[in-house]
């Protein structure tokens, strides 16, 4: 279900600490991406959400969150979207998932 907070500073830190997310946006108005931060209407209604990408970076002083996409790197800025920071743009922070994987030390191969 939706995280109950769109806390975009927390999720920020996540990544800078642990490496890109997997996330749930609203992709709607992406098909005429061509590149920048995303101006205009996208909807943050969980409901809406209709597309999983990757949430990769941001940057605190322009204010965007930087998403890989997967059309291809002919699509946006390479492959990738900036979406507005701190507004919950296109559900951004609304389905986030950290992959958390356990290491069995005893099947472990060290190379």
């Amino acid at each position: 279900g939706a995280c109950d907070q769109q806390d975009e500073t927390t999720l920020a830190a996540v990544i800078a600490k642990s490496g890109p997310v997997s996330i749930c946006v609203n992709a709607q108005s992406w098909d005429s991406y061509t590149g920048g931060i995303l101006q205009g209407d996208c909807s943050a209604a969980y409901n809406d959400m209709d597309h999983c990408v990757q949430l990769v970076g941001f940057d605190l002083d322009a204010k965007y969150w930087k998403v890989r996409n997967s059309w291809g790197s002919s699509w946006g800025e390479s492959g990738f979207i900036r979406l507005p920071f701190g507004v919950n743009s296109c559900s951004v922070a609304s389905e986030a998932v950290l992959p958390i994987a356990a290491l069995d030390t005893v099947n472990a191969v060290v190379v």
